[in-house]
C-alpha cells in the first residue's frame, strides 16, 4: 500500500511538473519563433536605393603641375580615371537576429547603345562616404569598407563609392564623357539597371540587396553638356 501511495504521489508530482513546464516551453516558443526561423533562414537585408552618380575616380588626387590651371588638371585627372558609381541609400535589417554584411558591391547593366560594356559589369572595390564638418565648412572622406554589424531592425543611411577592382570590370571614364558631349546622346531618356549586393558573414557568394534603374532624361544630359568641367552625372534611381 505504502509502494502504490509513493507511485501515486510520483504520478501527480510528474503530471504537475509537466503542467507547469508546458506552458512555459509553448510561451518560449511563440516568443523566439522568428529569432529561431531566422537563424536558419538566409538574411533579409533591404537597400533602399535613393541616388546613383556615375563619375571619374579620384580626379583630386594631386596637384596640378606647373601652368596648369585647376580646370585643366581636374579635366586631365578625370580623363586618365576609371568610371567609379557614387550611391546613396538606406540599408535595413529586417530579420530578428544581428546580421553581418560583410561585404558590398554594385552590379550595373549598361544598355548596348552606350557601347560601354557587352556584360555586367561588377564593382566591389568599395569605399563609405562620411561628410564632416570643418571650421564651419563641409568635406567629404572616404574609408575603406569594413564589415558592418546590422542589429534587429536597424536602418541605416550610408553613401558607398565603387569602384572597379578586376580590370575586366573597368570603363575609361573618358568613353562615358563623350556620350554626355555628343549632341544626339544615347544617354538621353534612358534608364540603366542597377544592383546592390551583399555578401554576409557565414554565407557564401552575393546576395541581391536592392535594386533600381537610373533615370537619364535628356534635359539631366544637355545641363551636363554645358559644364566647363564635366565630373560626374548623377540622378534618381527609380
Amino acid at each position: 500500500m505504502l509502494w502504490a501511495k509513493v507511485l501515486h504521489a510520483d504520478d501527480i508530482s510528474g503530471k504537475l511538473m509537466t503542467l507547469i513546464a508546458l506552458p512555459s516551453a509553448i510561451f518560449a516558443v511563440f516568443v523566439f519563433f522568428n529569432e529561431i526561423g531566422d537563424t536558419l533562414s538566409s538574411p533579409n537585408v533591404k537597400a533602399d536605393i535613393h541616388n546613383v552618380g556615375l563619375r571619374c575616380g579620384p580626379y583630386i588626387d594631386g596637384d596640378p603641375t606647373l601652368g596648369e590651371t585647376q580646370n585643366e588638371f581636374e579635366i586631365r585627372k578625370c580623363n586618365e580615371a576609371s568610371l567609379s558609381a557614387w550611391v546613396k541609400l538606406d540599408l535595413e535589417n529586417e530579420d530578428t537576429i544581428d546580421r553581418t554584411l560583410a561585404s558590398v558591391a554594385i552590379r550595373i547593366d549598361f544598355p548596348d547603345q552606350l557601347r560601354l560594356s557587352e556584360t555586367p559589369v561588377l564593382w566591389n572595390e568599395t569605399r563609405i562616404v562620411y561628410h564632416i564638418l570643418e571650421d564651419d565648412k563641409q568635406t567629404s572622406q572616404r574609408w575603406p569598407w569594413s564589415a558592418m554589424l546590422l542589429a534587429p531592425g536597424q536602418r541605416v543611411p550610408l553613401e558607398f563609392d565603387f569602384r572597379a577592382f578586376e580590370r575586366d570590370n573597368q570603363i575609361v571614364f573618358s568613353k562615358f564623357k563623350k556620350l554626355i558631349e555628343m549632341e544626339l546622346s544615347p544617354l538621353d531618356d534612358t534608364r540603366i539597371p542597377v544592383e546592390v549586393l551583399g555578401r554576409f558573414s557565414g554565407d557564401e557568394g552575393w546576395r541581391m540587396l536592392g535594386r533600381c534603374k537610373i533615370d537619364i532624361p535628356k534635359t539631366s544630359v544637355d545641363r551636363k553638356r554645358k559644364a566647363t568641367v564635366i565630373r560626374a552625372l548623377t540622378r534618381r534611381c527609380i
